[in-house]
C-alpha cells in the first residue's frame, strides 16, 4: 500500500537522521487546536522551522526524547503558556523571537504530542505551511 501524504513527514530526513526510530512518539496524533508560538515581527519562514532546521543539532548527550522533539515544532497550548515557557526560558535572552502568533493546528497537518506544561510538539506533514494558518496576536510581554 502506497503511503500517503498524511503519513509523511516534511522533514522525514532528519527525523530518520537524528532521531530514534519511534519518532513521532507513540502518543503523537492528529489533533484539532489553537496553538501559539513565538515569532518575529513581520513573521517569516524560518519562525515555523524545527530546532533541526535551524541547524541546532543535537548533542550526543542530549535524551533520546528530547533529540526527537528537535525534529518537531514547538507550540503552546495557551497565550499565557506560550508566556510562561518565554519567562522561564534560561536562554530567552538569545532567542530572536519578539512578538506571539496564534494559529489553528488541524488534524491533517501533522501529528502533535499530548501538552505537557502547555507546551505540544507538532510533526508536520508534507506540504504544510504553517505561516499561513498563524497571525501575530502581542508582543512578548518582558
Amino acid at each position: 500500500m502506497a503511503e500517503s501524504k498524511t503519513d509523511t513527514y516534511k522533514h522525514k530526513a532528519d527525523i530518520d537522521a537524528y532521531a530514534p526510530a519511534d519518532c513521532p512518539p507513540i502518543d503523537a496524533s492528529p489533533t484539532d487546536t489553537d496553538s501559539f508560538r513565538f515569532v518575529m515581527e513581520p513573521m517569516i519562514a524560518s519562525d515555523f522551522h524545527s530546532f533541526i532546521q535551524l541547524k541546532k543539532l543535537p548533542k550526543q548527550t542530549e535524551t533520546i526524547h528530547n533529540k526527537c522533539k528537535r525534529c518537531g515544532l514547538s507550540l503552546f497550548d495557551s497565550k499565557q503558556s506560550a508566556i510562561d515557557n518565554y519567562n522561564n526560558n534560561p536562554y530567552r535572552s538569545k532567542l530572536p523571537y519578539t512578538h506571539i502568533a496564534q494559529g489553528k493546528i488541524l488534524k491533517t497537518h501533522g501529528k502533535c504530542t499530548p501538552p505537557n506544561k502547555g507546551h505540544f510538539t507538532l510533526f508536520e506533514y508534507v506540504d504544510v505551511d504553517l505561516m499561513k494558518e498563524f497571525s501575530i496576536i502581542c508582543p512578548i510581554p518582558k
